[in-house]
Protein backbone atom coordinates (compact mmCIF):
# COMPACT_ATOMS: atom_id res chain seq x y z
CA UNK A 1 0.00 0.00 0.00
CA UNK A 2 2.96 2.65 0.58
CA UNK A 3 4.74 1.96 -2.32
CA UNK A 4 1.23 2.29 -4.16
CA UNK A 5 1.48 6.14 -2.56
CA UNK A 6 4.77 6.51 -3.03
CA UNK A 7 4.14 6.01 -6.55
CA UNK A 8 1.10 8.26 -7.34
CA UNK A 9 2.21 10.83 -4.85
CA UNK A 10 6.14 11.27 -6.02
CA UNK A 11 7.35 11.23 -2.34
CA UNK A 12 10.70 9.86 -1.52
CA UNK A 13 11.20 6.50 0.47
CA UNK A 14 10.71 3.95 -2.42
CA UNK A 15 13.48 2.04 -1.32
CA UNK A 16 12.71 2.15 2.96
CA UNK A 17 9.42 1.09 1.63
CA UNK A 18 11.19 -1.88 -0.72
CA UNK A 19 13.23 -2.90 2.52
CA UNK A 20 10.46 -2.80 4.65
CA UNK A 21 8.65 -5.22 2.38
CA UNK A 22 11.37 -7.83 2.02
CA UNK A 23 12.08 -7.75 6.00
CA UNK A 24 8.82 -8.76 6.52
CA UNK A 25 8.83 -11.41 4.38
CA UNK A 26 11.63 -12.64 5.93
CA UNK A 27 10.83 -12.71 8.98
CA UNK A 28 7.33 -14.00 8.43
CA UNK A 29 9.11 -17.09 6.37
CA UNK A 30 11.46 -17.68 9.78
CA UNK A 31 8.51 -17.31 12.06
CA UNK A 32 6.93 -20.26 9.82
CA UNK A 33 9.75 -22.24 10.20
CA UNK A 34 10.87 -21.92 13.65
CA UNK A 35 7.06 -23.44 14.28
CA UNK A 36 7.16 -25.78 11.73
CA UNK A 37 10.56 -27.01 13.68
CA UNK A 38 8.76 -26.68 17.44
CA UNK A 39 5.84 -28.61 16.03
CA UNK A 40 8.26 -31.29 14.62
CA UNK A 41 10.49 -31.56 17.71
CA UNK A 42 6.92 -31.91 19.84
CA UNK A 43 5.26 -34.86 17.09
CA UNK A 44 9.05 -36.98 17.23
CA UNK A 45 9.53 -35.93 21.24
CA UNK A 46 5.88 -37.89 22.11
CA UNK A 47 6.64 -40.71 19.76
CA UNK A 48 8.59 -43.07 22.24
CA UNK A 49 7.47 -44.85 25.38
CA UNK A 50 4.60 -43.74 26.82
CA UNK A 51 5.87 -44.45 30.81
CA UNK A 52 3.84 -48.11 31.10
CA UNK A 53 0.09 -47.45 32.20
Amino acid sequence: MAKRQIRTSGEEGDQLATWGLILGYVFTGLTLLACCGWLALLIIGNTGDSGGY
